[in-house]
């Protein structure tokens, strides 16, 4: 980066180099929640709006009859730098392991799918990975390898209490890593996803934001003020507790879509 331009701060989707991470601002893309919600139909586990009901506790894992790991999209067997060669190793050890899916071959299904399923797969692609931000929206707990990256408002969002968080070393054992977390640490998972996925949505129009109620009064753009404001609070010495996670989800307890947490769910990860 030029020294010129060194004191900017950048907003990207991309947290990997040369994004300087607690300086530059890495946020979501801009995936309409409402068309992922509106395509999984009435499986959707944030279906409140769509199927004009509150969201209430998400359906247990067991309850969802989907895939038990999911992902469709470009794999490229050919080419070992895209994805880091992430995508290629997770298909040839893993993609005819039973109940899991793990196809270069597109679905008009797509969102249901990852709707219904457990676990979703998301890699990086060519930069930074979508595929996080699409299982976030779909309902699903991503699994995110993606060494090295910054994910978007991690200093604020308690990513490894919404996500499975692993690297490329993790690859071989994938399958016991997964079947080896225990069932009250996946719904645990699965009803912090319910509070914090607003947090990484851009709304189309205000409208298709209050639909969602109190649930989403703070989405990705609030939270881009929020982070900013952190970054100088941080930059003249100032505390940030303000910002915590804890304190961002007392206003989430009532609402058209409400979601639900426990006491568990603030606990550090198992």
């Amino acid at each position: 980066l030029p020294a010129a331009l060194s004191p900017l701060k950048f907003i990207v989707q991309w947290g990997g180099e040369p994004t300087r991470p607690g300086h530059d601002l890495v946020i979501p893309p801009r995936t309409p929640p409402q068309e992922v919600i509106s395509a999984a139909g009435g499986d959707h586990p944030y279906a409140c709006a769509y199927a004009g009901r509150k969201q209430g506790t998400p359906r247990a894992p067991t309850e969802r009859g989907g895939a038990f790991f999911f992902f469709r999209g470009k794999i490229i067997l050919g080419n070992p730098v895209y994805s880091q060669g992430v995508r290629q190793k997770v298909y040839r050890l893993h993609h005819q392991r039973d109940n899991w899916v793990i196809s270069d071959q597109s679905s008009r299904n797509f969102y249901h799918e990852m709707a219904t399923a457990q676990f979703c797969f998301a890699p990086t692609g060519w930069g930074w990975g979508q595929r996080v931000f699409e299982a976030i929206l779909s309902g699903c707990i991503p699994v995110v390898m993606q060494s090295d990256n910054a994910q978007p408002f991690e200093h604020i969002l308690p990513w490894d209490r919404f996500a499975v968080m692993l690297n490329e070393s993790h690859i071989p054992r994938l399958h016991e890593i997964l079947a080896a977390i225990p069932m009250a640490r996946v719904e645990s998972l699965q009803r912090t996803l319910s509070c914090v996925w607003p947090r990484l949505a851009f709304f189309s129009s205000p409208a298709q934001k209050e639909a969602f109620g109190s649930l989403a009064s703070i989405d990705a753009f609030e939270m881009m003020m929020l982070e900013l404001s952190a970054h100088q609070a941080r930059a003249r010495g100032d505390a940030t507790a303000g910002h915590a996670w804890e304190n961002a989800t007392r206003i989430l307890r009532t609402g058209v879509c409400s979601c639900a947490m426990t006491a568990y769910d603030s606990s550090p990860a198992a």
